[in-house]
């Protein structure tokens, strides 16, 4: 009986450690996505493939060591590398601010480090005499930064450097630019072994502050979808949710039945058949049922998992309330989403993501040269620098190659392959820190010309 109690006083002492040790535990922030290294080019070689090669193995130490540390949840360079080569993006590119919210949201991450080589030098080095031999080589220096973005709230939450040299004897600069890459080749070289102690110094500082990873705003939870089925037409079901709740046509999910079980609090759910959204409107929708394992009836739950690419709306039509996007404009052929305002000196950018539905032209455009909106003090400004852009390519008023008088741009985008779009005013006053009412500019073949109307938008530095 003695040894018994015992038993239960050690087990309840190792229940109290475990609970204070839980309850110290800080939980890790949210995902991380580590996008990649920003070049303005290596001057002693011209082989981009090489220099490609070597930005990619840059980015993989660096990803693959910072998921060692306990600082994130870093999300997959296999995934990462997917989003960026649907979202057409080249080893190497600078990130903007626009394509760094498209990346946060297709990654589910709200935070996301961007680097940036600011320089791997090779020359030769000194000689080196050692009784009669004469040694010469060639010195390599490296400086890598990295600085971690907050998607939701357009800040940079804080910049991480590291640097790193090394010298190698016998070799010339020719020598290393013929060489054939490898990760294997370049580790052992100079500027490989210089990469590394920078990749390794850029760790330290990223662990060092890794407070900053708690800072950023959280990404909202997009919980599935959940109706009641309110009717029964034919071989089809009525729900009591549609459009304004986040539904759209082709949406799939299942069909729910929630069953009392004698001697057990919570219902148990039985999943009937799987549903697919026929029709909807604004509040109520049309859905078909395939091969049900039992006759759906009123009252059933239809349960869905918010649209591959889109986003539930949470938030109301204003950025001074944290959340994905501003506003959704939805057309037979495209899904817009106007998600943030930047401003930089006198120009301000609105940023948004157009989702086709299937293959289609998009026009983005000013209808006049003179183009009018309203200040931060409700005072209206006329200004005629204008910039629209799809993807890649823009159209501005201020361009030397530009198309017309106006601003006015038409790209064809792909179904699944989303492209960041933006439109760009200037003249804006520079205390400005909000627009009172801004009127933007897109038609379709099927919609025509769409005008949008956005008020009380807060305006957020540009990187």
């Amino acid at each position: 009986m003695s040894s018994l109690k015992s038993l239960k006083i050690v087990l309840l002492i190792s229940l109290v450690f475990v609970i204070l040790l839980t309850a110290g535990f800080k939980a890790k922030a949210e995902n991380v996505a580590v996008i990649g290294f920003e070049s303005k080019g290596l001057p002693w070689t011209n082989d981009v493939s090489l220099e490609k090669e070597i930005i990619e193995w840059i980015t993989n130490q660096y990803t693959d060591k910072l998921a060692e540390e306990d600082v994130a949840n870093i999300v997959d360079r296999s995934r990462v590398h997917e989003v960026l080569t649907q979202l057409n993006y080249q080893t190497g590119e600078a990130i903007d601010l626009s394509a760094a919210s498209q990346l946060g949201r297709l990654l589910e991450s709200n935070l996301l480090i961007v680097g940036n080589i600011e320089k791997i030098e090779l020359t030769k080095s000194a000689e080196l005499s050692v009784g009669p031999l004469t040694f010469s080589g060639i010195e390599a220096d490296v400086k890598l930064t990295a600085r971690l973005l907050d998607i939701i709230s357009g800040n940079v939450l804080a910049n991480f450097t590291g640097s790193g040299n090394a010298t190698e004897t016998g070799v010339e600069i020719s020598d290393v630019i013929g060489v054939s890459f490898s990760e294997e080749a370049f580790a052992d070289t100079a500027a490989g072994n210089a990469v590394t102690s920078a990749v390794n110094e850029l760790i330290r500082d990223t662990v060092n502050k890794k407070e900053s990873f708690s800072e950023g705003a959280k990404l909202p939870k997009i919980e599935p979808i959940e109706a009641e089925v309110v009717a029964k037409v034919g071989q089809s079901l009525v729900i009591d949710k549609g459009i304004n709740d986040g539904l759209k046509k082709e949406q799939k999910g299942k069909l729910i039945r929630k069953v009392e079980i004698e001697n057990r609090e919570e219902l148990l759910e039985i999943t009937l058949a799987q549903i697919t959204v026929k029709t909807v409107d604004e509040n109520t929708s049309l859905i078909s049922v395939s091969e049900p394992e039992e006759e759906p009836k009123v009252g059933d739950i239809a349960r869905f998992e918010p649209a591959e690419g889109g986003i539930k709306k949470t938030m109301p039509d204003s950025i001074e309330t944290p959340g994905s996007f501003i506003k959704e404009i939805e057309t037979p052929e495209f899904v817009i989403y106007i998600e943030r305002v930047t401003k930089d000196g006198s120009l301000v950018t609105v940023h948004g993501t157009a989702e086709a539905k299937k293959e289609a032209d998009l026009t983005l455009f000013f209808p006049e040269k003179e183009f009018n909106y309203y200040d931060h003090k409700g005072r209206r400004v006329v200004t005629d620098t204008e910039k629209v852009s799809i993807g890649s390519v823009t159209d501005s008023t201020y361009s030397s190659f530009q198309s017309s008088n106006v601003a006015n741009l038409t790209e064809t985008i792909l179904k699944n392959y989303p492209q960041s779009i933006s439109w760009s005013f200037g003249d804006v006053p520079e205390d400005a820190d909000h627009l009172a009412r801004v009127q933007l500019y897109l038609s379709t073949k099927s919609a025509g010309q769409i005008e949008i109307t956005l008020e009380k938008l807060s305006l957020i530095n540009k990187f």
